[in-house]
C-alpha cells in the first residue's frame, strides 16, 4: 500500500515539474490518466487517444474501432496486445476500465456509445493500477 502511494506521489511530482518547466502554448487536448485528466502537453508518459469520428460509428465492435488507430497496439479479433506481452502469465489482456470501473471485457460496448478511448501503454502511466496494468490499460469513457 505504501509503495503505491509513493509511486503515485512520484508520478504527480514528475508531472508537476514537467508542467512548470514548459508554460508556453498548449494544444488544449486533455487525456484521461486514470485518476483525472491532464493536458497532453504536460504528460510525459506514453498515452494514445482514440477520438471517435462519424466514420468509426459504422464499426460493428469496439475492437474494430481501436484497430490501426494507435502505434504499438495490436488488435486481432477480440484480443488486444499493447507493446508486446508484458507478463509471463497466460493472460496477456490489458486492464479495461470503463467509466472508472474495471471490467473483464469490452466486447459488449457499442462503438456508438464511446466518447473517448485512452490507451496507457507504459508502466509509469498505468502505475496507479499496480500489477494489473502490466499489459497496459485501456480507459473508455462513454457518452452520458
Amino acid at each position: 500500500m505504501m509503495r503505491k502511494i509513493l509511486a503515485i506521489l512520484a508520478l504527480a511530482l514528475t508531472l508537476a515539474a514537467c508542467g512548470t518547466a514548459r508554460q508556453g502554448a498548449s494544444s488544449g487536448d486533455n487525456v484521461n490518466i486514470g485518476y483525472g485528466e491532464q493536458n497532453r502537453d504536460d504528460v510525459t508518459t506514453s498515452i494514445s487517444k482514440v477520438k471517435p469520428t462519424k466514420q468509426m460509428a459504422s464499426y460493428a465492435t469496439i475492437y474494430e474501432m481501436i484497430q490501426g488507430q494507435c502505434p504499438g497496439v495490436m488488435v486481432s479479433g477480440d484480443r488486444i496486445i499493447i507493446r508486446g506481452i508484458g507478463t509471463n502469465s497466460d493472460n496477456t489482456d490489458p486492464l479495461f476500465v470503463v467509466d472508472g470501473v474495471v471490467v473483464p471485457s469490452i466486447g459488449s460496448i457499442n462503438p456508438n456509445d464511446v466518447a473517448s478511448i485512452e490507451i496507457l501503454k507504459d508502466g509509469a502511466s498505468g502505475s496507479i493500477y499496480g500489477t494489473h496494468s502490466a499489459n497496459g490499460v485501456i480507459l473508455i469513457t462513454t457518452k452520458k
